[in-house]
């Protein structure tokens, strides 16, 4: 009786002991989050000029750091437009500390699940957008690469999602981040599933960060990428739509638009493999997936890539793309 006592009594304690660190966490977590949330009120504010409330229902911890907040809310009353958010779970995370004194945090690791909104607060918050701009004299970068490729129209229609026939997105997305201050170098992973659009997958790599929040980008370096597309009726939505521009059936504008590429790529001196630009013509044929690879001999730094003919950037950037 004596030794079940005692055992008894170790598991009561360890029980208790596990219910103060998981209280302990909790307190600690929900620091961190009203920090990030107070933190999305004050930017999301001042990006758009426009009051924007973000709440959330509730916290959960684990003794191996990770963290969920489920019944996110973020709110746009002016607009009368809301983005919801069934769960982040936020995974690892070096927030708290490195926010406050404004320096990136060098690792985060955090999963968004069952993100939903209308497509119309894009719109809404691109008018915003474009009055800020016109307010700062802010113009569009003519230097931008896909101004010089000629492709700026094709971005617009792709963004226009209301013409594309979608009035919501439903989403989940994953990103991690780790910041390497000794060597200066970062690496980023998104992956991003888009319901009734596609599936993306971001992996890349820099050289030169800094881990000042206002000087994070200079002096940015690609050392590597890889961007993973599978297309779920996104891409023949956008030609579908120039289709309908033309009076024109889809499989009729399909070929007007290869023919268009395969001009494009002789005409720009686009120095990409002849493998590469038959996998693009090859997907654009028959949307699946795509894989686009960047490996520079040596990193390249994106504030230098305006200086370089457009047609030059692909092999700079030793671009190439596979249909796997």
């Amino acid at each position: 009786m004596r030794i079940k006592n005692i055992i008894i009594t170790i598991v009561m304690l360890s029980l208790a002991g596990y219910g103060g660190l998981k209280l302990y966490l909790w307190n600690e977590a929900k620091q961190n989050v009203d920090l990030i949330f107070n933190g999305i009120n004050q930017a999301m504010t001042s990006a758009y000029d426009s009051r924007v409330v973000a709440t959330y229902n509730q916290i959960s911890t684990s003794v191996f750091g990770s963290i969920g907040i489920k019944g996110i809310s973020i709110r746009f009353p002016e607009l009368n437009e809301e983005i919801k958010v069934a769960e982040i779970k936020l995974l690892e995370s070096d927030l708290d500390s490195e926010l406050k004194k404004g320096k990136l945090p060098t690792r985060v690791h955090f999963v968004i699940n069952g993100l939903q909104m209308n497509v119309s607060l894009f719109d809404k918050l691109d008018r915003k957008l474009d009055k800020i701009k016109i307010q700062q004299n802010i113009k569009e970068d003519p230097n931008a690469l896909v101004n010089r490729l000629g492709y700026q129209n094709i971005v617009r229609r792709s963004n226009d999602l209301m013409r594309l026939g979608y009035s919501k997105m439903d989403m989940d997305l994953e990103i991690d981040m780790n910041l390497d201050m000794k060597s200066n170098e970062a690496s980023l992973y998104l992956r991003q599933d888009i319901k009734d659009m596609g599936k993306y997958k971001v992996m890349l790599k820099f050289s030169g960060i800094s881990d000042n929040i206002d000087k994070a980008v200079l002096g940015l370096r690609i050392k590597e990428a890889k961007l993973e597309f599978l297309d779920k009726s996104y891409v023949d939505r956008i030609i579908q739509s120039y289709a309908d521009d033309n009076n024109m059936t889809l499989s009729a504008y399909r070929n007007k638009l290869i023919g268009k590429i395969k001009k494009d790529f002789i005409n720009k001196e686009m120095k990409l493999s002849k493998s590469s630009i038959n996998n693009i013509l090859a997907f654009v044929k028959k949307p699946n997936k795509i894989v686009f690879t960047i490996y520079p001999y040596r990193p390249v730094a994106i504030e230098s890539l305006k200086h370089y003919k457009a047609g030059d950037v692909p092999g700079l950037l030793n671009l190439q793309a596979h249909l796997k």
